[in-house]
């Protein structure tokens, strides 16, 4: 690793190159060290079913008729059938969930294609693709600062970042997307650097790439173009007769408009399923524009502010202050005050390119929650490249005190501070990686718990309904369950309003997730009362 200036010392930055190299290798052991162990969740379940050419409608109309089922009835759905095709599965992708572009699943569906269906296999997959964003995330950070140091400090803190960790394990395409991320920025300030065909057809090919993997890479895009509008400013010249107005636009700026008019182009074809199924799209993210309590955003935001360099899967603020609460607060005045160094000390094309894709990508989430209400700025996933801009700050803040300031105050305050960044890091992804739930399992969550009770009882029925959420989570939950647990899968309950017909009474009735009505209604038919369980599971209890 070089120095940053003659003040630098060569064996600091000889003792942080090894450093680096360690925590790279720490952080590549934590992506794929027991990828099967966590609990399998809805997410994940789709991508599953829609990388292996099936659809939820199908699910829904064959499994949930009354009948009961076995766990590995439902896992069918799961696994790749030689006869479905790609065409199909971009089709029912695109007509049932077109807010997820298909590259991830078309790549997937090969992957499983050669090794299988298994949880450990498609994790892995996601946990191959995370290993782009170190490549990525080096040539990023060259190109804002031409520092090898914040280079290798900003791998580091990326490879045991707990928030980065959790994302690789998961089989969605956020770990693609946040190398694209990485692979677009640098390949635009490439191309603004070089401004030659070659540079600018390479980061149309990243920018197309990132469209087809997330429909979010347009803020991504967004955040481009405001760092290329800041950068690269339109002239007015008018004449003097004041009859005629020229607009003189830089090359860059135009070069940039025809790149990302050629990548929408090419993503046409997915913005005719957008528009084709706007009310599939409306439906299934409708969920986001549903407000919550200002105390519980307000928590949230803290959380997602530190997850990036703590996550121990609890939430301080429900108790009473701890350590985690004192690591919190110190850890988000540290972010506060990275930014004010990066404005005060930073190059003009770095701080407005970091700051240009910060307010790009965070921005059109935050303000319609305050305008209109919602929690989009509450989804911890939507973030990725704001996350990415705090670590590339903070690697230069601290790049600046082990490697520049003359002050050895300065110097002891970055090994401290990265001392503590380090350790926390490492201490969330040791207690993640021995973990079989976590916190973005959502309402997943309770499964490991939930199995358990139903594998230890004596021939249970479980009754939940195609309502929502439910179809994907059962089979969710049929990845942990025995085939001694039987699964009478009904219709929509507030549609059917149909109590089921059991014969044997005899037999531990559970429902998962069904409503006040139909328990009443179970109650009224049958007798008895029923008995919370563990998160929306009850147990019905005989008289």
């Amino acid at each position: 690793m070089e120095n940053l200036n003659p003040v630098a010392r060569k064996p600091i930055a000889v003792v942080l190159k090894w450093i680096v190299i360690a925590l790279l290798g720490i952080g590549i052991l934590f992506r794929f060290s027991n990828l099967g162990q966590k609990v399998y969740w809805h997410d994940e379940v789709f991508t599953s079913m829609e990388a292996t050419a099936h659809t939820g409608s199908e699910l829904t109309s064959k499994m949930f008729n009354g009948q009961q089922r076995a766990p590995s009835e439902l896992l069918s759905y799961q696994r790749i059938d030689p006869t479905r095709t790609i065409p199909q599965l971009i089709f029912g992708i695109g007509s049932e969930d077109p807010q997820h572009p298909p590259l991830f699943y078309v790549l997937m569906h090969f992957w499983m294609r050669c090794w299988g269906s298994s949880i450990i296999v498609t994790r892995s997959f996601a946990a191959i693709l995370s290993l782009l964003v170190f490549p990525a995330m080096y040539w990023l950070c060259r190109e804002l600062f031409e520092s090898p140091a914040v280079a290798w400090i900003a791998i580091a803190l990326l490879a045991i970042s707990p928030i980065h960790l959790v994302y690789a394990q998961e089989a969605r395409e956020y770990s693609l997307l946040t190398a694209l991320t990485l692979l677009s920025s640098a390949a635009l300030l490439r191309a603004m650097r070089l401004n030659q065909w070659q540079s600018w057809g390479l980061y149309g090919a990243a920018l197309i790439l990132s469209f087809y993997t997330s429909v979010f890479s347009a803020l991504v895009a967004f955040g481009h173009g405001i760092f290329v509008v800041c950068t690269q400013p339109m002239r007015i010249r008018q004449r003097l007769d004041g009859f005629q107005i020229q607009w003189q636009v830089s090359r860059r700026a135009v070069d940039f408009l025809i790149t990302g008019a050629i990548a929408v182009i090419a993503f046409t074809p997915w913005l005719y399923f957008l528009k084709t199924y706007s009310a599939t799209l409306k439906a299934s993210a409708g969920w986001v524009g549903v407000s919550v309590p200002i105390s519980v955003g307000f928590k949230m935001w803290l959380l997602n502010l530190t997850r990036v360099f703590l996550d121990t899967d609890k939430n301080p603020f429900e108790a009473d202050m701890n350590l985690n609460s004192f690591v919190i607060i110190f850890i988000i005045l540290l972010e506060i005050y990275t930014f004010y160094f990066l404005i005060k000390n930073g190059t003009p094309s770095a701080k407005i390119f970091i700051l240009a894709l910060l307010v790009g990508t965070s921005l059109p989430l935050i303000l319609p929650d305050i305008l209109f209400g919602g929690q989009r700025s509450t989804v911890t996933r939507y973030f990725l490249p704001f996350f990415l801009c705090l670590q590339i700050a903070v690697a230069y803040l601290l790049s600046q005190l082990l490697f520049v300031t003359q002050k050895r105050a300065g110097r002891l305050i970055g090994f401290a501070l990265s001392a503590i960044l380090v350790c926390s890091s490492l201490a969330s992804c040791g207690i993640y990686s021995q973990s079989n739930t976590w916190w973005n399992k959502i309402m997943s969550y309770h499964h490991p718990k939930i199995s358990q009770i139903l594998n230890a009882s004596s021939h249970p029925i479980l009754i939940t309904d195609a309502y929502g959420y439910n179809p994907a989570n059962i089979v969710s939950l049929s990845y942990l369950l025995k085939d001694t647990v039987k699964l009478m899968l009904v219709r929509e309950v507030g549609v059917s309003k149909e109590i089921p017909s059991i014969t044997d009474l005899a037999q531990p009735i559970y429902l998962l997730n069904l409503p006040d009505f139909f328990r009443n209604g179970f109650t009224a038919r049958y007798g008895g009362n029923f008995q919370l369980m563990v998160g929306e599971l009850w147990i019905w209890k005989r008289s």
